[in-house]
């Protein structure tokens, strides 16, 4: 899923965008979507594998619990862009840790600060 840009298809909405796998599926994709796990809760951006393991990135209506395996999770500082997106787009993923995700998550603050106005 990370090394190329994936088209999101038709199928999105406000609860999750489906991910395109252009030639099927890759097979340990698969294998890692085929079973159900416990439920847990879920959260805007978590990257879920239902069967047939087309990723589901979801969205801000995502239902609350889940109970299929999630790979990744967008960092927050990429939420907003993530709810631009439309079907047909394109999105790709980068791995980045903890420290990253979490300096682009200040930024992103400040620069919304910036932007709104004065109370």
């Amino acid at each position: 899923v990370q090394t190329c840009a994936l088209p999101i298809c038709l199928r999105s909405d406000r609860v999750g965008l489906r991910l395109e796998i252009s030639g099927g599926v890759p097979e340990a994709l698969s294998q890692a979507s085929s079973g159900r796990m416990p439920s847990m809760g879920m959260t805007f951006g978590a990257i879920e594998l239902p069967p047939g393991g087309e990723p589901l990135v979801l969205g801000v209506d995502h239902p609350t619990t889940g109970g299929y395996p999630v790979t990744a999770c967008v960092i927050e500082a990429d939420l907003p862009a993530l709810g631009q997106l439309a079907p047909r787009d394109h999105v790709r993923f980068e791995l980045v840790d903890r420290e990253t995700a979490l300096r682009e998550a200040a930024r992103l603050r400040i620069e919304l600060e910036q932007e709104s106005p004065s109370r």
